[in-house]
């Protein structure tokens, strides 16, 4: 009987594959995208445990910074939610009609028609109705609060007075007029010297002026 042969030797180890989707949360944490390093990184987790790959080092470094990201963007929107919403920042920018804020208001009674300077329809110099004119004062009110309220309450407070007391000056719904409408009320600064007035005022239109009062003309 022939002697045996020698047994062979075993083969070289096979090297285990790295996980792509491990790989994916690394770099997504290294770009600094919110959440989905997360996502990523937890499956990797799981793609290396139970496929035995490598890369869970990867995994768990996208896990961390996508956590990282994620706290710095959630901070970030929650401060820039409390700044728009803040009154300082509603006093730059109002949601309504062309509405302006003064520094100083001048005090305006009803029916007063006036000319107005920039593009930002501030009430310039009165004139007379019976002359050619740019707006004219539909509704005067005076503010209740003892104490500056913020821009956000005066605004939604002078808008729905100046829908309220148009239809009344004028004879027609608003919403039905020829006429466009804006409306000023007090800045913190105006208040503070003693502006308390919210006024409504009409205008003809861009480029076209107003000739005789509205009063009544259902305009």
């Amino acid at each position: 009987m022939p002697p045996g042969g020698q047994p062979a030797s075993p083969g070289p180890g096979g090297q285990r594959a790295t996980d792509g989707v491990s790989i994916a949360a690394l770099v997504t944490g290294v770009l600094a995208i919110p959440l989905v390093p997360l996502v990523l990184g937890l499956v990797g987790l799981r793609r290396t445990r139970r496929l035995n790959l490598t890369g869970r080092g990867f995994a768990i470094a996208g896990i961390a910074l996508g956590a990282v990201t994620t706290v710095v963007c959630s901070a970030l929107v929650f401060y820039l939610v409390m700044i728009l919403r803040s009154d300082a920042f509603q006093e730059l920018v109002h949601i309504g009609f062309a509405e302006t804020e003064l520094t100083q208001a001048p005090q305006m009674s009803l029916g007063e028609c006036f000319d107005v300077s920039g593009d930002d329809l501030a009430p310039g110099p009165t004139v007379d109705c019976a002359h050619a004119h740019d707006a004219e004062v539909v509704g005067v009110q005076d503010v209740l609060f003892e104490s500056y309220p913020g821009a956000s309450a005066l605004d939604a407070d002078t808008r729905d007075f100046c829908l309220e007391t148009f239809p009344e000056y004028v004879g027609v719904e608003y919403e039905d007029s020829s006429l466009d409408m804006s409306y000023l009320f007090p800045s913190m600064t105006s208040w503070a010297q003693g502006d308390r007035q919210l006024v409504c005022y009409v205008v003809a239109g861009i480029g076209e002026p107003l000739v005789d009062s509205v009063q009544g003309s259902g305009r």
